[in-house]
């Protein structure tokens, strides 16, 4: 692969790096065009551990799990939908989050895709023309809104049947904990992946989308009242916004 960035001081940095077959495109790209475009999906993946898989009633760990499916998108046009696992694109089998964006960054705007998801425990395919991927700019500003959130140490997930069935919530709303980032917020006062919100400042929240309107307007030095359940007990959990430093 190429190397896009570093992040780090004193030497001591993470590397990003994106495959060899992207970065020709993209070369190519701007000798013909001037630009770069990419192919444009619309959803929001996350990979598959083997409890995830297995919750979700499929027999290998493989596939991206869409979390969330962007309005008016081209996967949403084409009938895909939050908790399907996208299985594979064309001929090519999907083994995670990342080899999904990176194969379809790598595809023309506009073309059509055959893809295989995995849902209800079934296997179904659909057809998918895609987009352009949006500027950076055209995303900055809800970047920026969801920054102070973010900075929780929280990342959520649809609360299915399989995963209420399996951590014995069925009679429990809210959304489900699928990582906490150690040493924040979220980790400090005891939040474990698999509880579940059931509620935001006293404002109960039953899917994604209501968490994160919940705790879009979060500020510096905020402080949040999340409601969590866990073995058949219901906690509430106070954390504070960090000041930036």
């Amino acid at each position: 692969g190429i190397n896009t960035a570093i992040v780090g001081q004193a030497n001591v940095g993470i590397g990003f790096a994106i495959p060899i077959n992207l970065a020709k495109n993209i070369m190519e790209q701007l000798i013909s065009k001037g630009k770069v475009t990419r192919g444009w999906l619309g959803v929001y993946v996350q990979s598959l551990d083997e409890d995830m898989a297995k919750a979700m009633g499929l027999g290998r760990v493989s596939g991206a799990l869409v979390q969330r499916v962007v309005e008016d998108g081209p996967a949403e046009k084409a009938g895909l939908e939050k908790d399907d696992i996208i299985l594979k694109i064309n001929n090519t089998e999907i083994a995670g989050s990342e080899q999904l964006t990176n194969l379809v960054a790598g595809m023309a705007t506009g073309a059509s895709i055959d893809m295989l998801v995995w849902r209800n425990q079934k296997e179904k395919k659909l057809t998918v023309k895609l987009g352009e991927r949006p500027a950076e700019g055209e995303t900055e500003t809800a970047v920026a809104a969801e920054d102070h959130a973010q900075q929780l140490g929280i990342t959520v997930q649809e609360l299915t049947d399989q995963l209420a069935q399996r951590l014995g919530a069925q009679n429990v709303s809210g959304v489900v904990v699928s990582r906490v980032t150690p040493n924040s917020p979220a980790d400090r006062k005891g939040i474990e992946r698999g509880d579940i919100i059931t509620s935001v400042n006293n404002k109960p929240v039953k899917s994604v989308r209501e968490y994160q309107a919940a705790v879009k307007g979060l500020r510096e030095d905020d402080v949040v009242l999340l409601r969590i359940f866990r073995n058949d007990n219901s906690y509430l959990r106070a954390l504070r916004v960090p000041k930036k430093k």
